[in-house]
């Protein structure tokens, strides 16, 4: 199976959401002939780790067929590898209490876990910066907002395995997904708007890190833009200029105000 899956903002109306689904046809012969035909792979068994619900739950829309367990942060992530065997993590890098590298650095003290495929999934792209996450343990970079064909790609590379054919994701799922990016964009943008750049960097830099890692994938790729800037100035080491901030509570308040009044989002009918 191959596919796809996007979104876009629309002016005045909120976002739209699509997905593509290519199917092989066959005809009824072949269709009995399949049917009579062994079980077709389950897929690989894959961990997200990942502390934004919306982006955890858009992953295993994406990995369906796959095998999936979700962890929302490094601690629970190592529970899961504890309990069962994984054939691939794919591990968000920026997380509170324990980030990415660090929970890959705890993974790889156990020797059981020593060739176990680890992918970065990260907004940031410098060379500088992938090279930090290889450093620490991963195997490979897939980068934020997830391209479903690079998704795809990485996980033929580390596990051998080709996409199975799952269930087709519904409309009513994506709405649900943007909501609740939409819900989450609102509460940021009103906490931003109370703290200073320089006295509360973690919590704004906290925000910035979570639109640029999502925003793009839910139809705002301009705020992504706007949120990566505050979230790379922090990583060098210097503060985001006021002009900078004031771009991430635009983008912020650009995406409450495209959603419909009720706060759900438009997408295409299934």
């Amino acid at each position: 199976m191959g596919g796809d899956l996007g979104a876009k903002a629309l002016e005045e109306r909120g976002s739209e959401f699509w997905f593509e689904l290519s199917f092989s046809i066959a005809d009824a012969a072949s269709d009995a002939s399949a049917r009579s035909a062994p079980a077709a792979p389950v897929g690989a068994a894959i961990l997200v780790v990942d502390d934004l619900e919306e982006n955890r739950e858009l992953m295993a829309l994406m990995l369906r067929g796959h095998n999936i367990v979700l962890a929302s942060s490094g601690a629970e992530a190592l529970e899961h590898l504890s309990a069962q065997h994984f054939d691939l993590v794919l591990m968000d890098v920026q997380m509170p209490r324990m980030d990415g590298k660090t929970t890959t650095k705890l993974i790889r003290q156990d020797p059981d876990h020593a060739t176990l495929p680890i992918i970065a999934v990260s907004a940031h792209a410098l060379p500088e910066r992938i090279e930090a996450f290889l450093s620490a343990g991963m195997n490979d970079y897939l980068a934020k907002p997830i391209d479903p064909s690079a998704l795809e790609a990485i996980i033929l590379k580390w596990t051998g395995q080709a996409h199975p054919l799952g269930p087709t994701p519904s409309a009513a799922h994506m709405t649900i997904l943007c909501a609740k990016f939409v819900a989450r964009c609102e509460e940021d943008e009103r906490a931003l708007a109370r703290l200073s750049p320089l006295e509360h960097p973690k919590e704004v830099r906290a925000i910035a890190h979570r639109l640029a890692g999502s925003a793009a994938t839910f139809g705002f790729p301009d705020a992504g833009r706007a949120a990566l800037t505050v979230d790379q100035a922090y990583a060098e080491g210097r503060l985001p200029t006021d002009a900078q901030i004031q771009a991430v509570l635009h983008a912020l308040r650009f995406v409450r105000e495209s959603s419909t009044p009720s706060g759900a989002r438009n997408a295409p009918a299934s």
